[in-house]
């Protein structure tokens, strides 16, 4: 229809259709990856990987986009430091976290991605050096459908955070959300280590 019609209403009108078709549809697409991740859906393609090159390998992908957006993506993670675990998961749980930093650090210039070990588990943390969110709002960060700052508009539903999160679950770890020094926002997954 739209490539038919030559009427400007109507081919404004088509064009919002296709956006807010394309958004319900990402929506729809996140709300059942948090349910088959609740559900334990893809433990069977858990796998050993270290979390150096993954997060290189996200700084590369993101590098020109923060660049453009005034960021810089640095990485700090010790060779050799491995994990069990789903990798496109924990790919798209990071990568949602580095989108989160993108749209919302307004003003910070670092992204800093970082694996630390700490006994038996790993610390894999996306930090930002923007505004943050204010402390008593961070317990609702992660629940869904919760949009700290809707007056900032996009096209976002409030379920990054909270796939982020199931998807910390779906590994046996946690997740958690916190301030940064001396300003920003920091996103821990702690997660075991692999072992030998």
């Amino acid at each position: 229809a739209l490539g038919r019609t030559r009427d400007e209403q109507a081919t404004g009108a088509l064009a919002a259709a296709i956006d807010e078709a394309d958004g319900l549809h990402r929506l729809l697409d996140t709300a059942l990856e948090i349910s088959r991740a609740e559900a334990g859906i893809g433990r069977d393609q858990f796998a050993r990987f270290a979390l150096a090159p993954l997060l290189e390998d996200l700084a590369e992908v993101y590098g020109p986009l923060a660049e453009d957006e005034g960021f810089a993506i640095t990485v700090d993670a010790p060779a050799g430091l491995v994990v069990m675990a789903h990798r496109e998961m924990l790919l798209r749980a990071l990568s949602n976290l580095i989108d989160n930093a993108l749209k919302y650090a307004a003003g910070g210039a670092t992204i800093r991605l970082s694996a630390t070990r700490s006994g038996a588990e790993v610390a894999l943390s996306v930090t930002d050096d923007g505004p943050g969110i204010p402390e008593d709002r961070i317990g609702e960060a992660a629940k869904r459908f919760v949009r700290l700052d809707p007056a900032r508009g996009g096209s976002g539903a409030g379920l990054g955070l909270s796939l982020a999160q199931t998807i910390a679950h779906m590994h046996d770890g946690t997740m958690t959300i916190g301030r940064a020094d001396p300003h920003g926002m920091v996103v821990t997954f702690r997660l075991p280590i692999a072992s030998d």
